[in-house]
């Protein structure tokens, strides 16, 4: 299984994405890619070329704060399945 895990930000906090392969017992890192300073509609729009182009199986994406706007754009604009997951002293949300 090949994922796609997003960590939303944007002016101090980067935002960063990573891909995963998920085999037997291993998580591999396959590529991961940060931007910094730049505006959602083009990272969503990148994010959008790296599911595509590299087969993803499953995105997750961080929906602290400005994750939801990420989400919610993802989904309308791309039509891309995303798991949510919520972040902080305990991990909470749908799929842990």
């Amino acid at each position: 299984m090949r994922l796609l895990a997003c960590d939303p930000g944007k002016n101090v906090d980067p935002f960063a994405v990573v891909i995963l392969d998920v085999l037997e017992n291993k998580i591999l890192v396959k590529g991961c890619r940060y931007w910094l300073n730049v505006s959602y509609p083009i990272i969503e729009e990148e994010i959008n070329n790296i599911h595509k182009k590299h087969m993803i199986n499953r995105t997750i994406v961080e929906s602290n704060s400005m994750g939801d706007h990420v989400i919610d754009s993802l989904q309308t604009n791309y039509h891309i399945p995303i798991y949510r997951i919520y972040t902080g002293s305990r991990t909470k949300g749908k799929h842990k």
